[in-house]
């Protein structure tokens, strides 16, 4: 099935391509891609012995516009982000349930700033530190300005077992500060 516009909460999203191909003992989800301005999804799959198993690409330029796609707030602004993802859980592809699913994510962001967050001291460390010379030679102070926390690389992975998550080695890396995040 081919979709030369998908639409997600009233916006254009792009062309979407979805290929299945039965076999004997299994549905196979040979293809699942969306293209579009804001986002770049690729996935394929299986569903056999009573689970679905996905594994697949998303990419997006700015995730501010993907989460705004997405009808959620935007929790994160201006970030290039790539998330890659092998995900499972029993029954069919239709049935997915946060509470059943598992797998892996790996999640990388560029130069974004985290909206919900007041980094509060850390804006007067970001102003005297020696690493940030460069970003002020250029006048560039949107890290302390803007609202939020700022970041230059956000990565990190995400494991999870019947619907419960464990961060591994999330990283955020900005101009005010580094933090580290497990659990």
């Amino acid at each position: 099935m081919d979709i030369e516009r998908l639409r997600l909460a009233g916006r254009t999203a792009g062309r979407a391509r979805l290929r299945l191909i039965p076999g004997e003992e299994a549905l196979y989800l040979r293809e699942a891609s969306l293209h579009g301005r804001t986002v770049d999804v690729v996935a394929s799959g299986a569903w056999r012995d009573g689970r679905t198993t996905v594994s697949g690409r998303l990419q997006a330029g700015d995730v501010a516009q993907l989460l705004a796609l997405l009808g959620a707030p935007p929790a994160v602004a201006v970030a290039e982000v790539d998330l890659v993802a092998e995900l499972d859980w029993p029954g069919p592809p239709w049935a997915v349930r946060a509470e059943r699913l598992g797998g892996r994510l790996r999640l990388a962001m560029d130069e974004g700033r985290i909206t919900e967050v007041d980094p509060g001291a850390g804006r007067l460390v970001g102003l005297l530190g020696l690493r940030m010379l460069p970003r002020r030679i250029l006048l560039d102070f949107r890290d302390l300005f803007g609202e939020g926390f700022a970041f230059d690389k956000l990565k990190g992975r995400i494991e999870a077992v019947d619907g419960i998550a464990k961060i591994d080695r999330l990283r955020i890396a900005g101009p005010a500060a580094r933090v580290m995040i497990e659990g």
